[in-house]
C-alpha cells in the first residue's frame, strides 16, 4: 500500500488535496482531505513589507552591535563601509547579505513562513506533498526572487496570471503559498 496525493484544480484561488492510500490497482481509499485557499498578491505583499521592517530592524541592530554608530554615519564623501578592511569587512558582508539569506530559509522549512508570513496567516508548502520546503527548495525558491525580480518585477505579477497565485519562485521550487489552515 502506498500513500499519495491528488489534487484538484478546477476553480481559481482554491486547491483540494486529498491522500489516498492505494488498496490494490482499483480501489483507493480516501484518509484525509483538505481545501487551500491560496494566498492573494496582497497578503504576500503586506507579508514582505512586515518582514522588511523586520529584517532591517535585525541588521541594523546587528550592525550596530558589531561596529556601533560610526558605521551609519560618514564625515567625508566616502561611506563609511568603504574604510572596513580584513575580518570587519567579512563580519559586514556576512550580517548584511548572508545572514538574511540563512535566515529567511531557515524560517520557510521551520515555519512554512517569515515572520511577516506568519502574521499574515499563510504558509508556504511543497506543492507535490504538502510539506514544508526542503532545502533545495528553498534555496531554489530564494535565489528565484532574483529572476522574479529582473524583468520588472514581472516574475511577482505572475500571480495575477497562474491560476495556483504562484510567483516565478514558487514555480522553479515547486511550492505554493496558501491561507493557513486553521
Amino acid at each position: 500500500m502506498s500513500s499519495d496525493f491528488k489534487f484538484d484544480d478546477s476553480f481559481h484561488g482554491k486547491h483540494k488535496k486529498r491522500r489516498i492510500e492505494k488498496i490494490n490497482k482499483n480501489k483507493i481509499k480516501v484518509i484525509e482531505e483538505y481545501e487551500y485557499e491560496y494566498a492573494s498578491f496582497f497578503d504576500r505583499f503586506i507579508a514582505t513589507l512586515i518582514d522588511t521592517f523586520i529584517f532591517i530592524f535585525v541588521i541594523y541592530g546587528l550592525l550596530y552591535l558589531f561596529f556601533g554608530v560610526g558605521i551609519f554615519l560618514s564625515e567625508s564623501d566616502s561611506s563609511p563601509i568603504s574604510t572596513l578592511e580584513g575580518d570587519p569587512l567579512i563580519t559586514y558582508i556576512f550580517i548584511n547579505n548572508i545572514f538574511p539569506i540563512i535566515a529567511i530559509i531557515w524560517f520557510w522549512m521551520k515555519y512554512k513562513g517569515t515572520p511577516g508570513k506568519i502574521a499574515m496567516g499563510i504558509q508556504i508548502i511543497d506543492e507535490k506533498n504538502g510539506d514544508s520546503l526542503s532545502l533545495g527548495k528553498s534555496i531554489i525558491r530564494y535565489f528565484g526572487y532574483i529572476i522574479s525580480s529582473i524583468p520588472l518585477c514581472l516574475g511577482y505579477f505572475w500571480i495575477f496570471i497562474d491560476k495556483k497565485n504562484r510567483a516565478w519562485h514558487d514555480i522553479f521550487a515547486g511550492s505554493i503559498v496558501i491561507k493557513e489552515q486553521k
